[in-house]
């Protein structure tokens, strides 16, 4: 799993080329939905974050998925990225989206990252 370091209420940017499961490139053609969850790691319950619960990223909320290339660009912003618990130093977020796409029968991918936030008023 691609692991971001980012200070506090700052904008992160992770892009990454969605593949099939032979490593060919998917064009937004054939895709019918990406979404996305951003969650608290190392909690209980998974304590969803800023609403981000199965989210619409297909060219939507700051997300763009390109036409031929494959590249998935997901933004998250400073609200996404405030400290949950400020008595904390480092908290971290794992962003899960998931992709549908082709046709008879549709497949599903689903990729991962997380985001290492730093608290810098306890620093």
């Amino acid at each position: 799993m691609e692991t971001i370091e980012a200070p506090e209420s700052s904008t992160v940017r992770y892009t990454a080329v969605l593949k099939d499961v032979d490593g060919t490139v998917i064009p937004s053609a054939i895709v019918s939905t990406i979404t996305a969850t951003l969650y608290l790691e190392d909690t209980a319950g998974n304590t969803i974050i800023s609403g981000w619960n199965a989210r619409d990223i297909f060219n939507a909320n700051d997300c763009t998925f390109g036409i031929s290339d494959g590249l998935i660009t997901i933004f998250l912003g400073p609200s996404d990225t405030a400290m949950t618990d400020t008595t904390k130093q480092r908290e971290r977020l794992i962003c899960e989206y998931v992709f549908a796409y082709g046709s008879g029968p549709q497949k599903t991918g689903r990729h991962r990252f997380r985001v290492i936030l730093e608290n810098y008023g306890s620093v």
